[in-house]
């Protein structure tokens, strides 16, 4: 099974086109909550509206609430580690996702 960290960065590296189609797929949010989503992804492309919003809906869905609060945490504290140049690889030693297993592939999802 994949790890909630896993999951949830997964979601977080999609294209803005592929989340905006998986929220609208796979999550309940209703037309209005959509585009404001969308539009904030227009605007501010940096900001991952959908993305974030996509990767926490889904990590819940799958993962339960206190694991999706766990890993935004986690999330939040290496990229903050990595804006201050302490850098992501650094700080990810506490923790464990699917790439710390013998043989399992490295690096991030690549976007389709």
């Amino acid at each position: 099974m994949t790890s909630p960290y896993s999951w949830f960065q997964y979601f977080l590296n999609v294209s803005d086109e592929t989340a905006l189609n998986y929220l609208r797929i796979f999550t309940f949010l209703d037309r209005e909550e959509l585009a404001g989503i969308e539009q904030e992804t227009v605007e501010k492309p940096h900001l991952r509206a959908a993305q974030r919003r996509l990767a926490e809906s889904l990590t819940t869905l799958v993962h339960g609430e206190k694991e999706t609060q766990q890993v935004t945490a986690a999330s939040q504290a290496l990229f903050a580690g990595a804006s201050c140049g302490a850098g992501a690889g650094h700080a990810s030693g506490g923790v464990r996702g699917d790439s710390d297993r013998p043989g399992a592939p490295r690096g991030r999802p690549h976007h389709r």
